[in-house]
């Protein structure tokens, strides 16, 4: 009985509590009775931040001890706003006197609501998976609720790498449903996923040229007369039923084997499988594909082929959709009438492009033009855009895309594209990666917002005080590549960021000192500043590599940037970047890019003025030796010393590949804004034994161009020098040519030497 009493007692005490706590907390949240993954997530982050900036207070509309009821409620069905009720994705945020109701369609739109209501209501920013902002308020004063809201775009994707694996968390904060390389769990409501083999170049994931191409050659690409597959060499002969014989059991079965994948996960089963073309553009040239690309056009026989499954696959799986690519010489839509079937989406890649500038453009038009095209012939498109630099060395310089954004989204929107994939890799480099992350996901969700305030409210709270002037130093950029005629293309080089002028990067570190002095007590905004100046420190260094420039024949002004300290600027920033990722072989990589990054910057004087060659005295121009040129070869270039030449120091570049280091010896120069190639030279015998001059002939503008020493592209110069810009030279290369493939009695392995090359004035 005394045990009984005691009991009674504790109990008493417990409800007293609970009445206390309830009592003192402004809020109650209300869970569906058997809760969902994503319900139980929407509630607990709702929880965390409310506790967060309304501890102490919180009305809606007036009412105190508000109750939110957070998904498939009996609160939310009996106002008719129950999850089945509204469309995936779609979300609902609605008070009733003191009860919020917080709903939505699918598995991700009651926690868009949570997050739409976290953002402007309760003020929270995820700037990136590790970093957001939280106002510091203990109370809340709201008006009654009443909003809605679903993403425009179906399938929004911000493909990010590396990245650490967080489930997905990330992803769902920005209301981006696909995440990259990652999945998004269950408890944060799943992705529009791909089924398998993968999301792109899927031709050699069903029918792989290592296990048919002995038995079934003819199933392949003929290409030069030889039959070639593989994602980088060749394609597939699909005018060939047996190809689509193949390919239609190997979808069956990975549509299977995607269901069993979304058991596994506890995810919705995925409704994207891909069917689209490798990654290169060797097309198919046999009789019978000649004909189908005759009367269709390249993108007209794929549509055909894909249409064919497609139609297939309707019979038994009418919720999945076949996608596919125009993509390089598939980009330009079908010559005739072909049109995608309804259960095809057509994946529109933004190729040969200006992004550096609007999407109206006149660099821009073709694109535009095509893209309205192809709404004749597929009723859904999505787009694979960029916004990343693959080259190495120039990841992450400046430029500034993301104030085009909303126009481009828009332009997308109204354009009947439905879905939009934005590549965007490195974040350890690339230029201003969390703002542009950040645009990318909220125009995927509205392209209508006002982009004036959300870009002038990211500037305000991720740099404080500095924001400003962050804004300022990127309006300049901008300024810049429409003054200069910038061109920042699918596949940019060094010289293509020569748009940056000396008289700009001047006035962008000027703006840029500001900013770091209007943070200068606050570290955290100190490192947000030296990481948005990163891209334009990093190019400094890459102008500063060589100075004073090698000119002969008179002197050069003195340039006015402060090399030395962008370089200490990016010394004390980049040595620690990689460190933000988990350990990893990814890692690893990137600490090695980060190195050979910081390599660049310092090209040795072995000999600081060479005597200027016999050939070419009485003449003004610029020398620059062999230390000037970059390795692209992954290794046949490299940088040696020797004893035979003037400067001391030679790129010996192996020659043991016949496919490009043969004769004749290409080189040339190569624009990058108009995509050709110019004085284009091809050396059919050496001139001797030795080092010997070479003529590459008049260039009467360099900008945006760069030198070719072989066929491969493999040893390249590029002009980074306000001085070498717009103005005319007659350029000259000294080679020297050894070996059994270009002396027959000399037995040495073939090699050819670069010592420098000589641009003189007229």
């Amino acid at each position: 009985m005394k045990s009984e009493h005691h009991m009674k007692r504790n109990l008493s005490i417990c409800i007293l509590l609970l009445a206390i706590c309830s009592a003192a907390s402004p809020f109650r949240t209300v869970l569906p009775e058997r809760a969902q993954p994503h319900e139980t997530t929407a509630e607990k982050e709702l929880t965390h931040y409310l506790n967060l900036v309304a501890e102490q207070g919180l009305t809606v509309g007036g009412n105190a001890s508000c109750v939110f009821h957070i998904g498939d409620t009996p609160l939310a069905r009996e106002k008719g706003l129950s999850p089945d009720r509204l469309r995936d994705e779609e979300w609902v945020v609605k008070s009733f006197s003191r009860n919020i109701v917080i709903s939505g369609g699918g598995t991700r739109g009651t926690l868009y609501g949570v997050y739409n209501f976290l953002e402007k209501q309760c003020g929270i920013r995820w700037w990136n998976p590790e970093e957001e902002y939280v106002p510091e308020t203990k109370s809340l004063s709201l008006s009654a609720l009443d909003m809605r809201g679903k993403p425009v775009f179906i399938y929004r994707n911000v493909y990010r790498w590396p990245m650490a694996d967080d489930m997905g968390r990330f992803a769902a904060r920005s209301r981006i449903n696909h995440n990259g390389p990652n999945r998004i769990a269950s408890q944060y409501g799943g992705a529009f996923y791909y089924g398998p083999p993968k999301h792109v170049h899927t031709f050699d994931e069903y029918i792989p040229e290592a296990k048919y191409r002995k038995e079934h050659p003819e199933y392949f690409a003929l290409v030069g007369g030889e039959r070639k597959g593989g994602n980088f060499r060749g394609q597939l002969c699909l005018s060939n039923p047996e190809v689509r014989t193949v390919f239609l059991n190997r979808l069956y079965r990975n549509i299977r084997a995607g269901r069993h994948m979304a058991v596994f996960y506890e995810t919705a089963e995925p409704r994207l499988y891909d069917i689209s073309q490798n990654d290169d553009a060797k097309p198919c040239s046999c009789p019978g594909c000649l004909a189908q690309i005759e009367k269709h056009g390249y993108s007209g026989q794929i549509l055909l082929f894909v249409n064919s499954l497609a139609r297939e696959v309707r019979k038994t799986h009418p919720d999945i959709m076949l996608t596919t690519l125009a993509y390089g010489y598939s980009l330009p839509p079908p010559k005739d009438d072909i049109r995608a079937e309804d259960n095809v989406i057509v994946k529109i890649c933004r190729n040969a492009t200006n992004a550096g500038v609007s999407i109206h453009h006149r660099d821009n038009a073709v694109f535009a033009d095509t893209l309205r095209a192809w709404k004749k012939h597929a009723a859904n498109l999505f787009i694979w855009d960029y916004a990343v630099s693959y080259w190495d060395g120039i990841k992450g310089l400046p430029f500034a895309s993301e104030l085009s954004y909303q126009e481009k989204h828009r332009f997308y929107h109204a354009n009947s594209v439905t879905g939009v994939f934005w590549e965007h890799e490195y974040p350890h480099l690339a230029d201003m990666y969390d703002l542009k992350v950040y645009l990318e996901a909220r125009l995927m969700e509205n392209p209508d917002l006002d982009f004036d305030g959300l870009l002038g409210d990211f500037m305000e709270k991720y740099y404080g005080s500095a924001g400003k002037y962050v804004y300022a130093y990127r309006k300049r950029i901008d300024r810049a590549m429409l003054e200069n005629k910038g061109y920042i293309g699918g596949n940019p080089r060094l010289c293509t960021f020569e748009y940056l002028d000396e008289n700009t990067m001047l006035e962008c570190h000027e703006l840029m000192d500001q900013a770091e002095k209007a943070v200068k007590d606050s570290p955290l905004f100190v490192r947000r500043v030296r990481r948005a100046r990163l891209g334009l420190d990093r190019f400094t260094c890459r102008k500063g590599a060589g100075r004073p420039l090698p000119y002969f024949g008179g002197n050069l002004p003195p340039s006015r940037l402060d090399f030395a300290s962008a370089e200490k600027r990016v010394m004390e920033y980049l040595p620690d970047a990689w460190k933000i990722f988990p350990p990893s072989r990814d890692r690893d990589v990137l600490q090695k890019e980060i190195e050979l990054e910081i390599r660049q910057y310092h090209i040795p004087a072995l000999k600081k003025t060479l005597p200027v060659p016999e050939k070419f005295r009485g003449r003004r121009g610029f020398d620059f030796n062999a230390n000037y040129f970059e390795d692209h070869s992954h290794g046949r270039h490299k940088l040696v010393k020797v004893t035979d030449n003037e400067s001391g120091l030679a790129v010996k570049i192996d020659c043991s590949d016949p496919k490009y280091y043969r004769l004749p010896w290409e080189m040339g120069f190569y624009n990058t804004a108009a995509a050709k190639g110019f004085n284009w030279i091809k050396i059919g015998k050496p001139a001797g034994k030795g080092y010997h001059w070479y003529p590459l002939g008049h260039a009467e503008n360099l900008r945006d161009s760069f030198l070719l020493l072989n066929a491969a592209w493999a040893t390249q110069f590029h002009f980074l020098w306000d001085e070498v810009l717009n103005r005319p030279f007659e350029v000259w290369v000294s080679l020297k040519f050894e070996g059994k493939d270009f002396f027959p009695e000399d037995k040495r392995e073939s090699a050819v030497y670069l010592e420098r090359a000589v641009f003189l004035e007229p």
